[in-house]
């Protein structure tokens, strides 16, 4: 563990965080999975990405390192302080507290001055998982593309093929 992750862990048992399983919370830590996952998003400076589910703010930075314009997306209120204290320095992150699935996200990316095509990249919260896809495959217009880590259990679902137990409403929007 470097200590940048070491610091992190810190900062989060110095504020009492607790992780709560209803919002299915289960953050990245290791920066050599965090640099892959940006760098498998190919980032060019000043592209517009949505991170939904900011958490500790770990794949935030690492993608604002990689030159995004990110706009990252938090429910869980009590993570608001955090990610302000650990993004301040931040200047291409902007924050917003709020229920991704109760958003209009284009309309919000575009409130927020982000510039599209937008890329969406993210470690998906488990619980929101199916509904968070069908909405990016049926409704939004401004993504270009997204990456974003689901348990095996959905990206299965994603790629299932017609006739296989897995097969179903998200296979059909890939």
């Amino acid at each position: 563990m470097s200590n940048k992750d070491q610091e992190v862990q810190n900062l989060l048992k110095a504020r009492n965080f607790k992780y709560k399983r209803q919002l299915g919370q289960n953050f990245i830590f290791n920066r050599w999975l965090l640099n892959q996952i940006a760098d498998y998003a190919e980032i060019k400076p000043g592209e517009s990405v949505v991170e939904v589910g900011a958490g500790a703010g770990t794949l935030t930075e690492v993608l604002a390192q990689h030159g995004a314009k990110v706009l990252a997306l938090e429910l869980d209120r009590s993570l608001m302080p955090i990610l302000q204290t650990r993004l301040k320095d931040c200047e291409t992150v902007q924050l917003l507290q709020g229920d991704v699935l109760s958003m209009d996200l284009d309309q919000v990316t575009r409130q927020m001055g982000l510039e599209w095509p937008y890329k969406i990249v993210s470690n998906l919260p488990y619980q929101i998982s199916t509904p968070f896809l069908t909405m990016v495959f049926r409704q939004l217009k401004g993504v270009s593309e997204g990456v974003i880590m689901v348990q095996k259990e959905v990206a299965q679902k994603v790629i299932a093929q017609p006739g296989t137990e897995h097969y179903g409403m998200l296979s059909l929007g890939a």
